[in-house]
């Protein structure tokens, strides 16, 4: 059978539907450049790196932000066949087996989500994720990955973590020193009472050895409240840079001859409010680290900075805010602390010396008393390659008032009558018999609830009331001393406790050896803060209403 060759209509036809075809296919072809192009755009634009494989591992989209993240280079990025490339990559996490196992694992769990971190050998963290790329008839066409940087956040949240943790430590350690004062101030006490009636007997040595060990362990109290920052602290405006020129000499003795001390002092700086005692102390741990440090020499570098911080350096620290500061940093070139080791090194107890080097407590001391400065502590550290402190403190905005000067000389006793309020029962009976040794009429309570009737009994006759900051009955030493106050203005009062906190900021001043006593006190210091407060005019600010020791 023969076909009949087509007509000239039907070719003519056959053509003009090729035509037809072949226009559709090329706005077809456009059509799909132009949303690869706006794919590709949007990759580039995108903050977290993207790469999309087939099977065969080659690569069908690849963004500029994966190239940047792994420091891909161009040559390896430009290959279509992905196998260098993440043999490139490979060398640069943090883990190379892990890296492998979970693509080889992919690979043959094609339908499987992931979401995890990628840790590179830099530092860099990337939030990591991986999914099937699924066509819309459940046809498998490769993978996709995705990369984000989420270093900043990482590094944020672990300070963060770890300010709640020191805060939970600090409670803890101020619990702890609150209940040992109390403890210390009954044995210091009681050697003292001991010690008048043993003379120079053979009580006389051990009593002694029993108050220096009571006294050194108020010491180490005293460090674990100014880690908790329940220190009283008494500021002044100070010249940050008279102060380290002044302690120089100190420093140079406690580095010895084979460290080199350099200062640079940064001219004009603006006043900073602090205790000099505590910076004096922050000083003396830090260089002291310094110095064991550096067994085979080295040296110190003490600079003075005035700096500005805005808010986005504020960000960087969770205790960072904005404002001008004086920054103090110090610098040594020792054998540095291990990056894992940095987070802990505030903690109490916490040490990276040998047993016996040092009791843990030295940078908790510094970190507790940079914070009731309200500042706070940078530390750089590379092994091998020493390490450096940098302190923040706020430039003081106006002198503040200088404090009372302290008692000094012998005390002598007296004839007034005191009511003491002390809930712990040791405590309490070793202060009146203290007291009563020294002719006062004493009356006793063992909460401010129970204070209440004795003072309705004997109100006109008492003089002064020494009263713990903290007690239980539902009644703080304040606010006993706020009605009772309020009842007598005239009266005197003198609060104690085994930790303090700066109620100046409050509206309340608390000032050592004047109306306040820190636990543990010996009997001389309680004599003569009360001594000194009797004979002082009468002048006794009534504590604002509502507020709570």
């Amino acid at each position: 059978m023969e076909i009949a060759p087509p007509t000239n209509q039907e070719l003519q036809k056959s053509v003009e539907e090729l035509r037809q075809s072949l226009s559709l296919l090329e706005l077809a072809k456009e059509e799909l450049k132009g949303k690869t192009a706006f794919l590709e755009a949007q990759a580039n634009a995108s903050i977290d790196g993207i790469l999309v494989v087939d099977h065969e591992g080659r690569k069908i989209l690849q963004n500029q932000r994966t190239v940047d993240l792994f420091k891909i280079p161009k040559h390896l990025a430009d290959e279509r066949d992905n196998t260098n490339q993440r043999q490139w990559v490979g060398g640069v996490v943090k883990d190379p087996q892990q890296y492998f196992e979970k693509i080889a694992h992919l690979n043959s769990h094609r339908n499987e989500i992931t979401r995890d971190e990628l840790e590179l050998k830099d530092g860099t963290i990337l939030d990591r994720y991986s999914a099937p790329v699924v066509g819309e008839k459940g046809q498998s066409y490769g993978r996709i990955w995705t990369f984000r940087d989420i270093t900043d956040r990482r590094r944020l949240e672990t300070q963060l973590f770890q300010s709640r943790k020191m805060e939970v430590i600090g409670q803890l350690a101020g619990g702890i020193a609150h209940d040992f004062n109390n403890f210390l101030t009954v044995v210091l006490g009681n050697a003292e009472l001991l010690t008048t009636t043993a003379g120079s007997g053979d009580a006389a040595s051990p009593l002694r050895k029993i108050r220096e060990a009571a006294e050194g362990a108020a010491g180490l109290t005293r460090q674990l409240l100014a880690f908790s920052r329940r220190q009283v602290v008494h500021t002044k405006a100070l010249d940050l840079n008279e102060m380290l020129g002044d302690f120089a000499q100190m420093l140079r003795r406690i580095l010895g001859e084979d460290l080199r001390l350099d200062m640079d002092l940064a001219a004009g700086l603006p006043p900073i409010d602090a205790d000099v005692g505590m910076l004096e102390q922050v000083m003396l741990n830090l260089s002291v680290n310094a110095r064991d440090a550096m067994p085979g020499g080295g040296s110190l570098s003490v600079r003075t900075a005035d700096v500005w911080i805005n808010a986005m350096e504020a960000r960087i620290h969770p205790d960072a805010y904005e404002g001008r500061f004086v920054r103090l940093a110090l610098s040594d070139t020792g054998h540095g602390i291990a990056p894992e080791l940095l987070p802990r090194i505030f903690e109490p107890f916490f040490s990276t010396k040998k047993p016996g080097q040092g009791t843990g407590l030295g940078l908790a001391t510094v970190d507790g008393i940079v914070r009731q400065h309200r500042g706070w502590t940078l530390v750089r550290s590379r092994i091998g390659l020493g390490t450096t402190f940098e302190i923040y403190f706020p430039a003081a905005a106006q002198a503040p008032a200088p404090a009372p000067p302290t008692v000094t000389g012998q005390p002598n006793g007296g004839a007034e009558t005191i009511l003491l309020v002390e809930d712990e029962d040791a405590v309490r009976e070793i202060a009146q018999m203290i007291l009563e040794r020294q002719g006062y009429q004493v009356l006793a309570a063992r909460s401010g609830v129970e204070a209440l009737p004795v003072w309705a009994e004997h109100s006109d006759r008492i003089n002064l009331v020494v009263t713990d900051m903290v007690m239980p009955g539902g009644m703080t030493g304040r606010q006993l001393a706020e009605r009772l106050i309020a009842a007598k203005p005239a009266l005197k009062v003198i609060f104690t406790s085994g930790y303090s906190e700066d109620f100046v900021s409050k509206g309340f001043s608390l000032v050592e050896g004047v109306n306040f006593l820190q636990k543990p006190y010996a009997a001389g210091k309680l004599l003569g803060t009360i001594r000194a407060c009797l004979d002082a005019p009468v002048h006794q600010a009534p504590a604002p209403a509502g507020t709570n020791a």
